[in-house]
């Protein structure tokens, strides 16, 4: 991961710290195999941004070894870094948004999605929920309201970050669909 780290920022030590305080304590120290899949989307993520999608699918394909998650992570295949028309940040900047308002009006796009192992996946932690098994998903607690703030910060600050970091149009886009 910090090899990654170091490749995508000419900041890479303030990079680095916010690995730290976001995906590091809560994935990659406690699984090894998600750390090495992500190191290897971070790695990948240069080929995703300059338009070298046979590169980029190797690498997902490779990550996917380890944690086979990753394969959600061949959706990313379609996105660039071409900078955002005006159109398009209109759509990206209100992806966050409007799903909390699907969240607000009870809608569910994932239970909707026909691929039956995650549709099997998702029933099985929907009725864990129903009956007070599973977690509670609060969409409005603390960590995930700092991290909307901080994208939507970057977004305002997109130009000065991209002196830093050339890929940074790709990188908002994808947070944005982490989010």
């Amino acid at each position: 991961d910090s090899f990654a780290i170091t490749r995508l920022s000419s900041l890479w030590c303030l990079s680095f710290l916010v690995f730290l305080g976001t995906s590091y304590l809560m994935h990659c120290m406690n699984q090894i195999r998600i750390a090495v899949s992500a190191g290897i989307f971070l790695c990948a993520v240069p080929y995703l941004a300059d338009k070298r999608r046979w590169k980029y699918l190797l690498m997902m394909l490779l990550a996917v070894f380890f944690d086979y998650t990753a394969i959600v992570l061949l959706g990313l295949l379609f996105l660039d870094n071409k900078p955002l028309t005006r159109l398009k940040k209109a759509f990206w900047y209100s992806i966050v948004p409007i799903s909390y308002l699907f969240y607000i009006l009870n809608i569910d796009i994932l239970m909707s999605i026909p691929i039956p192992y995650f549709e099997e996946k998702l029933e099985i932690y929907e009725r864990l929920q129903t009956s007070g098994v599973g977690d509670e998903i609060n969409p409005f607690n603390l960590v995930l309201l700092v991290k909307i703030a901080i994208l939507y910060f970057i977004i305002l600050r997109r130009d000065l970050i991209e002196q830093s970091n050339r890929y940074v149009n790709v990188l908002i886009k994808i947070e944005i669909l982490s989010l």
